[in-house]
C-alpha cells in the first residue's frame, strides 16, 4: 500500500541508501515510489542517487519495470543473495510464505538494512528468530506501524 511504501521511505531515507533491492518487486511500485520521493532537485544539495534492483519472477511484471532497474534474478528460490551486495533490501513476501522468505533473506542478505513487511507474529516464529541469532544481528526493531490487512467480507 502507499502507506507502507511511505513509511519505508521515511525510515530508509534517514541513511540515504546507495542501492535498493526489492525482492518480489512485482510491477516496481515500491521502487518507482521511492524514486519519486527521492527525485533529485538540482537546487537540493542534500539529494543523493540510489541504484535500483529487483528480483521478480513474472515475465509481464519484469517487462513493466522501469529501464533503470537492474534485474538481479527471476526466481527467489533459485537465487543466492550472498553475491548481491546492496545497501538496503525491501520485501513484502507472499503471506503464506513469509516465514521461509524472511529466513532466506535474513540468512543470505549482503545488505546493511533489511525491511520486511510481515505479520506482527514474526517474533513468535522460531525459524526467523534462529536466523536472526545465527547471523549475529544485534539490532532488530519493528519499524513499520501495525498496518491492518484484515479483509472485510461484506454481504456474505
Amino acid at each position: 500500500t502507499d502507506e507502507i511504501i511511505a513509511a519505508f521511505h521515511r525510515l530508509a531515507n534517514n541513511f540515504e541508501p546507495a542501492s535498493l533491492l526489492d525482492i518480489g518487486a512485482g510491477n516496481g511500485k515500491v521502487l518507482n515510489r521511492f524514486k519519486e520521493l527521492n527525485r533529485k532537485n538540482p537546487d537540493d544539495r542534500d539529494s543523493y542517487d540510489t541504484g535500483y534492483f529487483a528480483i521478480e519472477k513474472a515475465r509481464p511484471l519484469l517487462d513493466s519495470l522501469p529501464i533503470d532497474v537492474g534485474i538481479l534474478g527471476t526466481d527467489f528460490w533459485e537465487q543466492s543473495l550472498l553475491d548481491k551486495s546492496v545497501e538496503c533490501i525491501f520485501s513484502n513476501p507472499p503471506y503464506r510464505e513469509f516465514i521461509d522468505w524472511s529466513v532466506k533473506i535474513i540468512r543470505e542478505a549482503n545488505a546493511n538494512h533489511i525491511y520486511l513487511v510481515i505479520p506482527q507474529r514474526w517474533k513468535d516464529q522460531k525459524k526467523i528468530m534462529d536466523a536472526i541469532d545465527g547471523n549475529h544481528i544485534d539490532h532488530v526493531r519493528q519499524i513499520l506501524p501495525d498496518f491492518n490487512f484484515k479483509v472485510e467480507n461484506h454481504g456474505k
